[in-house]
This record gives structure tokens, C-alpha cells and sequence, in this order.
């Protein structure tokens, strides 16, 4: 796999309350590999490299730089964009984050447009394929 699969574990654990971390430092997380450009030194073997070209086009095109498998790449960050909006409306309706509710259903509504236009983007009708 090429995405942030860890995103998608955390957010699937934060979903069905399993205890025994920060939520916190997972939120906190979570924004980050959402929503920063990794540096250049990853190399694409990690993080979300290609992440603002994904932003900007609603995939991520064949010629970015340290971002190889694109389709592969852009319906993982999808995927990880779906589940971690998940996360965030579960979290914005608790107490522990009600300084945060705005701040995060906010994020929450632009991942998900995020996680339904990558698939779209991708998708070629005469073909029938990604």
C-alpha cells in the first residue's frame, strides 16, 4: 500500500471507542497527515507525498514528484480522507472536544469532499476502470 493506512486504523479505533490512547495527540495527528505536506526527505515510501497535488486536483498526477502509483495513492488518501472525517464528526459531538466542534466538523466536511472526488477522478466510464 502507498497511503497513510495508520490514519485509517486510528480513525476506525476512535469510531468504535477503543480505549487506551491520547485522543488528543490522535487528533492532532490526524490533521497533520491530513493536511501538511510531508517533507522532501520522505521519499515517498511514507506519509502523504503528493498530498497538495492531491488537494489541488482531486488526484494525484502521474508526473508528481516522489509520489508513484498514483490512482493507487490517490484512492488510498480517499479512503483515508473518509475515515478520518468519520473520526472527526464522532469527536466534535463530544465534551472532551467541544472547544474544538467547530474547528473539527469543519475539517470534517472538506475531507470528505476530498475522499468523494478522488474515486471520481479517477474513474474512466469507457473503460470501466480506474
Amino acid at each position: 500500500m502507498v497511503g497513510t493506512f495508520a490514519d485509517v486504523v486510528v480513525a476506525d479505533a476512535i469510531v468504535k471507542n477503543v480505549p487506551g490512547f491520547d485522543l488528543h495527540v490522535a487528533v492532532d495527528a490526524l490533521m497533520k497527515d491530513s493536511f501538511v505536506e510531508p517533507p522532501a526527505i520522505s521519499g515517498g515510501a511514507a506519509w502523504k507525498d503528493g498530498l497538495n497535488r492531491y488537494t489541488q486536483f482531486g488526484y494525484i498526477p502521474e508526473d508528481t514528484p516522489r509520489a508513484g502509483e498514483s490512482v493507487s495513492r490517490t484512492l488510498d488518501f480517499g479512503f483515508a480522507d473518509y475515515s478520518v472525517a468519520q473520526a472527526f464528526h464522532k469527536l466534535a459531538n463530544t465534551p472532551e472536544f467541544a472547544s474544538r466542534k467547530d474547528e473539527l466538523l469543519q475539517k470534517a466536511v472538506e475531507l470528505e469532499r476530498r475522499a468523494t472526488r478522488s474515486p471520481e477522478s479517477m474513474f474512466d466510464k469507457n473503460h470501466g476502470l480506474m
